[in-house]
C-alpha cells in the first residue's frame, strides 16, 4: 500500500521529535528508513552510520543502511554492509534476498543464485525468491545453453528497435 507524502512527512516529523528528546535511542533507523522511502537515501545513510557508530552490531540499521547505499547506487558499499549482516545473522532471510538482488544488479549471477538457494531453503514459501531462482539458476543435467536466463536472453520478444 502506497504512503502518501502527507503521512510520510508526519511519521518523517515524529520520528526527528522522537530522536531529539532522546539522541542516543534506536530510533534513528526507523527514521533513517523514513528518509530512505521520502527519497532521501543520502540523509538515511547519514543518519545511520551516525547510530551505528553507536550500536554497531544493530543488524536492522544496518539493512537500512545496504537499502540506501543501493539507492545512491553504491552497490558494492551495500554489498559489504550485507556481508557483515550475514558474518553475524547468516540465516537473515531478508539480507539474503538482499544480497541475491545486489550480487544480480552487479553481474554475479552464481553468487546471486547462492544467495537465492539460501533464502528459499530458509523460507520455503518465498514464492518471488523461487521464481527467480527459476530464471537464474542452470536446469538440472542441461548445459549453460539451457539455463533460465540463457532462455529469457535468447527470447526476443521484448526486443524494441530503435530509429
Amino acid at each position: 500500500m502506497p504512503v502518501d507524502d502527507a503521512t510520510l512527512a508526519s511519521a518523517i516529523r515524529r520520528q526527528q521529535e522522537r530522536l531529539a528528546r532522546d539522541p542516543t535511542s534506536l530510533a534513528f533507523a526507523q527514521l533513517a528508513d523514513l528518509y530512505r522511502k521520502a527519497g532521501r537515501p543520502g540523509d538515511a545513510v547519514a543518519l545511520c552510520r551516525e547510530g551505528l557508530g553507536r550500536y554497531p552490531h544493530y543488524t536492522t540499521a544496518r539493512l537500512i543502511l545496504a537499502k540506501a547505499l543501493l539507492a545512491l547506487g553504491d552497490a558494492p558499499a551495500a554489498l559489504a554492509e550485507l556481508g557483515t549482516i550475514l558474518e553475524v545473522s547468516p540465516r537473515d532471510v531478508q539480507c539474503h534476498r538482499l544480497a541475491a538482488e545486489v550480487q544480480r544488479r552487479l553481474g554475479r549471477i552464481d553468487a546471486a543464485v547462492r544467495h537465492l538457494d539460501m533464502a528459499v531453503s530458509l523460507d520455503p514459501g518465498d514464492r518471488e525468491a523461487r521464481a527467480l531462482l527459476g530464471l537464474l539458476r542452470a536446469n538440472p543435467g542441461g548445459d549453460a545453453e539451457t539455463s533460465g536466463l540463457a532462455q529469457v536472453l535468447r527470447d526476443d520478444t521484448f526486443v524494441t528497435v530503435g530509429f
